[in-house]
């Protein structure tokens, strides 16, 4: 699967993950959601029986309840790898990308360059190695970072607790 498709069905899975409670509740039934630590997995039943999940965890602001990022896996039509998306808001720098940190060293730090942005925010994308899914497990802590348009950096901590069971859950 070339690059651009990919990343189209990463945008659509994402776009999927930030679904409003109103389009829940207009296909009652239709989706379930399960927590596993502090990811969340959420399944929707297509008109073909068809089951598609995504775990997602995300960060809202406190004072306006804005997402201020939003991280989703899932596994793609023919990869045998999970693919990790990553969202986050608009305004912010696309030159200097988005950065995955994993644990509190920038020796596990990987520069994701957004793969477009819409009305929902900006864009990346990762396919998940086997060793990477070892290390987001293994570790205690891990960081979502950006930079604004007036240069401000953003650090969002996010939670591994729970990852493992939510993406064996996928499978």
């Amino acid at each position: 699967m070339n690059n651009y498709w990919r990343n189209v069905l990463v945008a659509l899975t994402v776009a999927a993950a930030s679904l409003s409670t109103q389009a829940q509740e207009e296909s009652e039934g239709a989706v379930t959601e399960e927590a596993y630590g502090d990811w969340r997995v959420r399944c929707q039943q297509t008109e073909n029986d068809v089951n598609t999940c995504i775990m997602i965890q995300q960060a809202m602001l406190e004072e306006s309840g804005e997402m201020l990022m939003l991280i989703n896996v899932a596994y793609l039509p023919e990869q045998e790898q999970p693919t990790m998306g990553i969202l986050v808001p608009l305004g912010v720098s696309l030159a200097t990308g988005v950065n995955f940190q994993l644990g509190e060293g920038d020796e596990n730090t990987s520069v994701l360059g957004y793969s477009h942005c819409d009305q929902n925010g900006c864009y990346a994308s990762l396919l998940l190695s086997d060793e990477a899914v070892e290390q987001i497990t293994a570790v205690g802590s891990g960081f979502v970072s950006f930079m604004t348009l007036q240069g401000q950096p953003v650090n969002v901590p996010f939670s591994p607790n729970g990852f493992s069971g939510a993406l064996e859950s996928l499978r």
